[in-house]
């Protein structure tokens, strides 16, 4: 079945227990993207991930994969869910996919976070995404996420890289202006083939 998930970043704790802010899943570009989506036939989940302002890999690991994932479906993550996602399909070698889209992607290169990203990417991630990966990062990002951005450029340098530098961090009210990210759109409609098994 095609379906897509979006898997959204770190928020800082005041944020997330203020319940007048929007949920973490439904902040940024994530209602426009399962809405664009949705309009071409693709199941797209949301979720918000336990504690995410102070993760735990095998909690968000264990949620993340308990949704319906297989060699049909697309996953995006921004930011953390950026680091997730490689990290899941790092160490859980079954997974198969259609599209891995990484946004703006953060692996802790300060270890702030103890061993939420304690792991070395797979390098052979591609052979397991029929239709690729894809990073899109912005080269006016902070510097954790470029430095996270070379660790991923190292492991995986055949994957596509775009660069959008007015979206810094990929957020509304950061940089990005309004929650359209037409080049995502762009990326997970473009070239979908019959996925291998």
């Amino acid at each position: 079945m095609k379906n897509a998930i979006l898997i959204h970043g770190k928020p800082k704790r005041e944020k997330f227990e203020d319940l007048s802010q929007p949920r973490p899943a439904v902040d940024h570009y994530h209602p426009w993207a399962a809405d664009q989506f949705a309009k071409r036939g693709i199941t797209t989940y949301m979720p918000t991930l336990p504690r995410p302002y102070d993760p735990n890999y095998e909690d968000c690991a264990a949620f993340i994969t308990a949704f319906p994932i297989n060699p049909e479906s697309i996953a995006v993550g921004r930011s953390m869910g950026a680091g997730l996602m490689l990290r899941i399909m790092t160490e859980r070698q079954d997974i198969f996919l259609s599209k891995l889209i990484l946004v703006a992607p953060w692996l802790d290169p300060l270890k702030n976070y103890g061993k939420l990203f304690n792991f070395q990417i797979d390098p052979t991630i591609l052979e397991r995404v029929t239709n690729g990966v894809t990073v899109f990062y912005s080269s006016k990002d902070d510097t954790q996420a470029l430095q996270s951005l070379g660790i991923i450029r190292e492991a995986i340098p055949d994957a596509k890289y775009r660069d959008i530098p007015e979206y810094g961090h990929y957020m509304i009210g950061n940089t990005m202006h309004g929650e359209e990210f037409p080049e995502l759109l762009e990326e997970v409609t473009a070239g979908l083939v019959t996925s291998k098994s």
